[in-house]
This record gives C-alpha cells, structure tokens and sequence, in this order.
C-alpha cells in the first residue's frame, strides 16, 4: 500500500494519538457520522500526514476534512492554515475545511458537500 503517512514523524504520531484522545465535541459529532464506512469509505481521524495532523483523512480518495475552532479566526492561524493546505495540494490531497457551527448546526449540509467531493474523486 503506498505510504499513507508521507513520511510523518514519531513526534507527530505520538501527537496524533494524543488528539485521538482529546477531541473536541464537533470532532465527535463528524466522526459518529463518518465512522465505520458509513459514506462508503473508511475514514481515519487524527491523522499523521508528512508534518502535520489533520483532523480526517481518506486515503483512497487524498481527502483531507478539517474542522475548524474559533482559534482559526486568527490572521495568523489563517496564514498557516493557507500554506498547510497548499502542502498538502502539492501532495496530491484534496482539503475541505469546515467550522465548528457548522458540524453542530448544519450537519447535514457539511455531510452533502463532503458526498459531492467524494463522488468527485473517486
């Protein structure tokens, strides 16, 4: 199987595993509505992928699905937000992005839109 991690590093496996166990609650949401193929793929949350730890990732598809908090508000965290999703472009993989209002009160608008680039890519 090709390299599902783009060479991530034992730090950010070990920080994976820590975010796996401390998600927060619109993680939790997203992932009871994604687990166990329920869209028809296998999603793996709190993903090691080359430098960074994304929140979902299909590796069938190169998709990545972040969920962002309020701190991604910030210049700043924009910024970095910016030059990770274009890393992860160059790479090949497809990033959607997403709010936390969102996955709490338009779940099922995130979930049709998450399908339509699934149908995308496949």
């Amino acid at each position: 199987m090709e390299d599902m991690f783009f060479g991530a590093s034992p730090k950010i496996f070990e920080r994976a595993k820590m975010l796996r166990n401390n998600q927060t609650t619109e993680e939790q949401i997203f992932w009871n509505a994604v687990k166990g193929n329920q869209l028809g793929f296998k999603f793996r949350r709190q993903h090691p992928l080359a430098s960074y730890v994304v929140d979902f990732y299909v590796h069938s598809l190169r998709l990545v699905i972040e969920i962002d908090g309020v701190n991604h508000n910030s210049a700043d965290h924009r910024e970095k937000d910016i030059l990770r999703d274009s890393h992860l472009m160059e790479l090949g993989i497809k990033v959607l992005r997403f709010t936390n209002f969102e996955i709490s009160s338009e779940l099922s608008e995130v979930l049709k839109r998450v399908n339509e680039e699934i149908e995308l890519r496949k």
